[in-house]
């Protein structure tokens, strides 16, 4: 009788453990990535996939000049797209500023860019600029691009681009 008992048992043990397991590396990507952008305007979130080039995000209907409310939860394959107000010198945010407020907040930098030569200078807006860092359980990308309005959006005393977080794993 107790060799039915351990028997029974042990498999409902590890479906308990097992279950446990998956639930806990379900966790949301972290509200922190919010913070790093408290002086950015949100306009909008679209889904993302890894296959889509940055213009095409920030290029769709669903982003508008519009101020929205922050998000209450970031969703991995979607995208959040900011903007900001002139002036602003995207070199300085991307080499200094944006690496102090991911280390404030708790958030690891993979991979920013370290002078301005890693960084994609146009003719029209920019320097463009990619980011990658960890929550310590997801992994997130934040980009800024030409945004679709361009001319739109500068005429109206913003900046001219998006800059686009995504939580790509």
């Amino acid at each position: 009788m107790k060799q039915i008992a351990i028997k029974i048992r042990l498999p409902i043990l590890i479906l308990v453990i097992w279950n446990l397991s998956c639930t806990a590396n379900k966790r949301e990507p972290d509200l922190k990535a919010l913070s790093i952008l408290s002086d950015f305007v949100f306009v909008g979130a679209v889904s993302y996939t890894s296959t889509e080039k940055w213009h095409e995000v920030s290029g769709r209907d669903a982003v508008q000049l519009i101020p929205q409310s922050l998000p209450q939860q970031l969703e991995i394959g979607k995208a959040y797209i900011f903007r900001h107000r002139k002036p602003l010198d995207n070199e300085k945010l991307a080499l200094s500023e944006l690496r102090s407020r991911f280390e404030r907040e708790g958030l690891k930098v993979l991979q920013a860019p370290k002078s301005p030569r890693d960084m994609i200078e146009s003719y029209i807006g920019g320097p463009f600029f990619t980011i990658k860092f960890t929550d310590g359980h997801h992994i997130g990308l934040l980009t800024n691009r030409l945004s679709a309005d361009y001319e739109k959006q500068v005429d109206s005393g913003w900046v001219g681009e998006d800059y686009i977080l995504v939580y790509i794993q």
